[in-house]
Protein backbone atom coordinates (compact mmCIF):
# COMPACT_ATOMS: atom_id res chain seq x y z
CA UNK A 1 0.00 0.00 0.00
CA UNK A 2 2.73 2.32 0.77
CA UNK A 3 5.43 1.98 -2.26
CA UNK A 4 3.95 5.43 -3.35
CA UNK A 5 5.52 7.12 -0.60
CA UNK A 6 8.95 8.08 -0.13
CA UNK A 7 10.51 8.24 4.30
CA UNK A 8 13.09 11.17 4.31
CA UNK A 9 16.15 9.91 6.75
CA UNK A 10 19.39 11.23 7.39
CA UNK A 11 22.25 9.33 7.35
CA UNK A 12 25.81 9.68 9.25
CA UNK A 13 28.67 7.51 9.30
CA UNK A 14 29.52 6.04 13.15
CA UNK A 15 32.68 4.47 13.72
CA UNK A 16 33.78 1.95 16.76
CA UNK A 17 36.77 1.88 18.29
CA UNK A 18 39.91 0.76 16.58
CA UNK A 19 38.07 -0.11 13.93
CA UNK A 20 38.46 1.42 10.12
CA UNK A 21 35.24 0.87 8.53
CA UNK A 22 32.42 3.10 9.38
CA UNK A 23 28.72 1.73 9.62
CA UNK A 24 25.82 3.69 8.50
CA UNK A 25 23.14 5.21 10.73
CA UNK A 26 19.98 5.93 9.35
CA UNK A 27 17.75 8.45 11.60
CA UNK A 28 14.48 9.17 10.80
CA UNK A 29 14.17 13.01 10.52
CA UNK A 30 11.53 15.68 10.47
CA UNK A 31 10.43 17.01 7.00
CA UNK A 32 12.57 20.16 6.18
CA UNK A 33 10.59 22.88 4.32
CA UNK A 34 12.84 22.04 0.79
CA UNK A 35 11.37 17.77 1.78
CA UNK A 36 7.88 19.41 2.17
CA UNK A 37 7.98 21.20 -0.70
CA UNK A 38 9.43 18.24 -2.75
CA UNK A 39 7.48 15.61 -0.92
CA UNK A 40 4.02 17.89 -2.72
CA UNK A 41 5.21 18.23 -5.81
CA UNK A 42 7.22 15.16 -6.71
CA UNK A 43 5.58 12.69 -8.44
CA UNK A 44 3.82 9.57 -6.48
CA UNK A 45 6.11 6.94 -8.05
CA UNK A 46 9.15 7.57 -10.21
CA UNK A 47 10.11 5.80 -13.66
CA UNK A 48 13.24 4.51 -14.23
CA UNK A 49 14.77 3.52 -17.84
CA UNK A 50 15.49 4.53 -21.42
CA UNK A 51 11.92 6.30 -22.90
CA UNK A 52 10.15 2.92 -24.06
CA UNK A 53 10.65 1.04 -20.58
CA UNK A 54 9.19 4.63 -19.21
CA UNK A 55 6.24 4.43 -21.61
CA UNK A 56 5.54 1.02 -21.01
CA UNK A 57 5.29 1.47 -17.41
CA UNK A 58 3.72 4.27 -17.27
CA UNK A 59 1.52 2.70 -19.91
CA UNK A 60 0.72 -0.45 -17.78
CA UNK A 61 -0.18 1.76 -14.38
CA UNK A 62 -2.04 3.55 -16.12
CA UNK A 63 -4.15 0.81 -17.77
CA UNK A 64 -3.97 -1.58 -14.47
CA UNK A 65 -5.88 1.67 -13.00
CA UNK A 66 -8.73 1.77 -15.84
CA UNK A 67 -9.04 -2.28 -15.07
CA UNK A 68 -9.99 -1.55 -11.50
CA UNK A 69 -12.18 1.04 -12.52
CA UNK A 70 -14.08 -1.54 -14.79
CA UNK A 71 -14.52 -4.28 -12.45
CA UNK A 72 -15.60 -1.41 -9.80
CA UNK A 73 -18.18 0.24 -11.80
CA UNK A 74 -19.67 -3.71 -12.80
CA UNK A 75 -21.95 -4.83 -15.38
CA UNK A 76 -25.34 -5.81 -16.26
CA UNK A 77 -26.47 -9.00 -15.18
CA UNK A 78 -29.54 -10.20 -16.81
CA UNK A 79 -32.20 -11.78 -14.31
CA UNK A 80 -35.22 -13.97 -14.32
CA UNK A 81 -37.31 -11.38 -14.54
CA UNK A 82 -36.17 -10.31 -18.22
CA UNK A 83 -34.93 -7.38 -17.01
CA UNK A 84 -30.61 -6.53 -16.45
CA UNK A 85 -29.78 -4.77 -13.42
CA UNK A 86 -26.15 -3.38 -13.04
CA UNK A 87 -24.26 -4.28 -10.31
CA UNK A 88 -21.11 -3.18 -9.12
CA UNK A 89 -18.05 -4.76 -8.11
CA UNK A 90 -15.98 -2.64 -6.19
CA UNK A 91 -14.09 -4.25 -2.89
CA UNK A 92 -16.81 -4.10 -0.31
CA UNK A 93 -18.97 -6.02 -3.16
CA UNK A 94 -16.00 -8.17 -4.19
CA UNK A 95 -15.63 -9.49 -0.25
CA UNK A 96 -19.68 -9.72 0.42
CA UNK A 97 -19.78 -12.01 -3.14
CA UNK A 98 -19.05 -14.96 -0.87
CA UNK A 99 -21.70 -14.13 1.85
CA UNK A 100 -24.61 -14.11 -0.85
CA UNK A 101 -23.09 -17.95 -1.88
CA UNK A 102 -23.11 -19.21 1.96
CA UNK A 103 -26.51 -18.04 2.07
CA UNK A 104 -27.32 -20.22 -0.89
CA UNK A 105 -25.23 -23.19 0.78
CA UNK A 106 -27.16 -21.99 3.92
CA UNK A 107 -30.93 -22.85 2.02
CA UNK A 108 -32.01 -18.90 1.95
CA UNK A 109 -34.63 -19.26 -0.46
CA UNK A 110 -34.62 -14.64 -0.53
CA UNK A 111 -30.94 -13.40 -0.77
CA UNK A 112 -30.83 -9.87 -0.14
CA UNK A 113 -28.65 -7.62 -2.47
CA UNK A 114 -28.12 -4.25 -3.88
CA UNK A 115 -27.42 -2.88 -7.94
CA UNK A 116 -25.41 0.21 -8.44
CA UNK A 117 -28.57 2.43 -7.90
CA UNK A 118 -27.23 4.29 -4.60
CA UNK A 119 -30.86 6.20 -3.74
CA UNK A 120 -32.23 2.41 -3.67
CA UNK A 121 -32.37 0.14 -1.16
CA UNK A 122 -31.23 -3.07 -0.93
CA UNK A 123 -33.96 -5.90 -1.97
CA UNK A 124 -34.19 -9.17 -1.96
CA UNK A 125 -33.43 -11.64 -4.94
CA UNK A 126 -34.34 -15.20 -5.59
CA UNK A 127 -31.84 -17.82 -5.49
CA UNK A 128 -31.62 -18.04 -8.98
CA UNK A 129 -30.90 -14.22 -9.51
CA UNK A 130 -28.30 -14.83 -6.59
CA UNK A 131 -26.63 -17.41 -8.53
CA UNK A 132 -26.70 -15.07 -11.70
CA UNK A 133 -25.30 -12.36 -10.02
CA UNK A 134 -22.35 -14.20 -8.32
CA UNK A 135 -21.31 -16.09 -11.91
CA UNK A 136 -21.75 -12.83 -13.62
CA UNK A 137 -19.84 -10.33 -11.45
CA UNK A 138 -17.18 -13.54 -11.02
CA UNK A 139 -16.80 -13.68 -14.86
CA UNK A 140 -17.01 -10.19 -14.98
CA UNK A 141 -13.82 -10.20 -12.67
CA UNK A 142 -12.21 -12.78 -14.26
CA UNK A 143 -12.16 -11.65 -17.62
CA UNK A 144 -10.83 -7.84 -17.04
CA UNK A 145 -7.85 -9.17 -14.67
CA UNK A 146 -7.23 -11.80 -17.66
CA UNK A 147 -7.28 -8.95 -20.45
CA UNK A 148 -5.48 -6.79 -18.62
CA UNK A 149 -2.46 -8.80 -17.95
CA UNK A 150 -2.76 -10.30 -21.35
CA UNK A 151 -2.52 -6.87 -22.28
CA UNK A 152 0.50 -6.27 -20.11
CA UNK A 153 2.43 -9.10 -21.83
CA UNK A 154 1.56 -7.16 -25.14
CA UNK A 155 2.81 -4.03 -24.15
CA UNK A 156 5.94 -5.23 -22.75
CA UNK A 157 6.62 -6.75 -26.24
CA UNK A 158 6.15 -3.57 -28.55
CA UNK A 159 9.77 -1.81 -29.58
CA UNK A 160 8.93 2.08 -30.06
CA UNK A 161 7.19 4.24 -27.76
CA UNK A 162 4.43 5.52 -30.00
CA UNK A 163 3.28 1.99 -30.48
CA UNK A 164 2.97 1.71 -26.39
CA UNK A 165 1.53 5.51 -26.20
CA UNK A 166 -1.52 4.44 -28.18
CA UNK A 167 -2.53 1.62 -26.50
CA UNK A 168 -6.15 2.36 -24.64
CA UNK A 169 -8.01 -0.01 -22.70
CA UNK A 170 -10.33 -2.07 -24.76
CA UNK A 171 -7.69 -2.39 -27.28
CA UNK A 172 -8.31 -5.58 -29.05
CA UNK A 173 -5.45 -7.88 -28.77
CA UNK A 174 -3.72 -9.97 -31.46
CA UNK A 175 -4.61 -13.92 -31.24
CA UNK A 176 -1.19 -14.58 -29.95
CA UNK A 177 -1.32 -12.45 -27.32
CA UNK A 178 -4.40 -13.76 -25.99
CA UNK A 179 -4.10 -16.41 -23.10
CA UNK A 180 -6.27 -19.86 -23.48
CA UNK A 181 -7.92 -18.23 -20.50
CA UNK A 182 -8.59 -15.21 -21.99
CA UNK A 183 -10.20 -17.12 -24.75
CA UNK A 184 -12.79 -18.99 -23.19
CA UNK A 185 -14.04 -15.60 -21.44
CA UNK A 186 -17.27 -14.21 -22.63
CA UNK A 187 -16.75 -10.95 -23.98
CA UNK A 188 -17.90 -7.83 -21.51
CA UNK A 189 -18.69 -3.87 -21.78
Amino acid sequence: IYNDYVIPIKCSKEYFEGSDNPRIIMVLGQLSETDKTLRDIAPRKVYTGDALAIAKAKKIDALEKECTQTIYKGTLIPLSTGIAERFTLDEHDQLNLSGIAIKILMGNEKISWHNNEKEQSCKFYSVEDAKAIISGLTSFKEYHITYFRDLRIYINSLHNVEDVEAIKYGFTLPDDFKSAVLKSCEIYE
